[in-house]
């Protein structure tokens, strides 16, 4: 696989949004996204830390890192993942 800092970044910022926002709002612009597309996450609620690589795994995408940049400010990079076959009946 590329580099991932080759690849265009989408960005986007959910600075005061609080849980579920940040990741319903990542979710919203992920949906916009080809797999393999990168998304950055800029956010300051805490609760980041651990819904993200949560939501990551359910949502079959890849978390490639998680920084706190300055402090209160968390940056998160997620690769998208191929689209998951439809659970059977």
């Amino acid at each position: 696989m590329g580099n991932p800092a080759s690849k265009p970044i989408r960005r986007l910022d959910v600075t005061g949004a609080l849980c579920p926002l940040p990741i319903l709002l990542s979710a919203r612009e992920m949906r916009k996204l080809h797999p393999g597309d990168l998304l950055e996450i800029v956010g300051d609620d805490p609760g980041i830390r651990e819904d993200m690589p949560v939501w990551c795994e359910r949502a079959g995408h890849r978390l490639l890192e998680m920084t706190e940049e300055e402090p209160g400010r968390i940056r998160s990079l997620v690769e998208k993942g191929e689209p998951r076959p439809a659970p059977r009946p």
